[in-house]
């Protein structure tokens, strides 16, 4: 069943990255990263979600993301963005089925609240994905700006809440003061990101103020998805360790480019970020963690205790 959540956008992904070897398109790096949140981690974490009744079925998805996918072999423009709307369309619809669902619910508690504010972003991330393949420049940001602020959305806005769910939904039968540790890690990642946008075209003391909450609450969350990890047994087990220790540096990385102008420190390029800071992110944490957390829905996860 996951492999047809994945199977399309993936195998357009991957003829994207063949046409970009041989010239045929022209991918920079950021692309492909973002490309690859579209193939693989935001539909497979969507896959878990449709227990909670969220998600929309494969076949929107995974046909949506392929076109948005395919936009990037096209000059950004009214076509390339065309090719991205069905893709906000659906994720419209699912966080308007993550509203009704906190709003039915009653509760403000992370289990209700953290998935309707991951879906929430993902609305952001393809809202800004749209504007990116438009070529828009909304409050004259830079391309690079606009493509990463849906970047973000769509890995840390609307991935990174999602793990810290598995994380205490694993710790729980462990400890429930563990569990309850990793629900405040990803309310933290959700108080994080609307400071981290803003931090774009705002003052440096707000750009740095959302990276250290964003950073601090991935930490926190790296530190208990070890914990997690040990009650996991073989390529599990090592997926989510690898995906803890991923995000350690990248986001001590981030928290230098934010706060590093403040102090009068050298920064990173944004390609050399997107190296460094991007590339272990995107596959090192995000993709790890949602192969660790792939098998079974949110709700019915088993876990092997060692």
């Amino acid at each position: 069943m996951a492999l047809l959540w994945v199977a399309p956008g993936l195998a357009v992904w991957l003829a994207m990255l063949a046409g970009n070897g041989v010239g045929l398109v022209d991918l920079g790096l950021i692309d492909i990263l973002l490309c690859f949140a579209l193939a693989f981690v935001v539909p497979l974490n969507l896959a878990r979600l449709r227990s909670s009744g969220i998600s929309a079925g494969p076949l929107p998805v995974v046909g949506t993301a392929a076109l948005a996918i395919a936009s990037f072999g096209l000059t950004p423009g009214v076509a390339a963005a065309g090719l991205a709307v069905p893709w906000l369309v659906v994720c419209l619809w699912i966080g308007l089925r993550g509203l009704l669902e906190l709003w039915s619910s009653r509760s403000l508690h992370p289990s209700h609240l953290l998935p309707a504010a991951s879906v929430g972003y993902l609305v952001v991330g393809a809202s800004w994905l749209v504007i990116s393949r438009l070529g828009a420049r909304p409050m004259g940001l830079s391309t690079e700006i606009v493509e990463l602020t849906a970047v973000h959305f769509h890995f840390a806005g609307f991935a990174a809440p999602l793990f810290a769910i598995a994380t205490a939904e694993i710790l729980e039968a462990r400890s429930h003061r563990l569990a309850r540790m990793a629900q405040a890690a990803g309310m933290g990642v959700i108080a994080a990101m609307p400071v981290v946008a803003i931090g774009f075209f705002a003052p440096q003391f707000v750009s740095a103020a959302g990276a250290l909450l964003l950073a601090a609450a991935l930490w926190v969350l790296a530190g208990l998805m070890i914990r997690a990890a040990a009650a996991l047994k073989g390529a599990r087990r090592v997926l989510l360790t690898i995906a803890a220790l991923a995000v350690i540096g990248p986001m001590a990385l981030a928290l230098e480019y934010a706060a590093g102008p403040l102090f009068g420190l050298p920064i990173l390029s944004i390609p050399e970020m997107a190296r460094l800071h991007g590339m272990a992110n995107a596959f090192g944490f995000s993709g790890c963690a949602t192969l660790a957390f792939s098998p079974g829905p949110l709700k019915n996860t088993r876990h092997a205790s060692t």
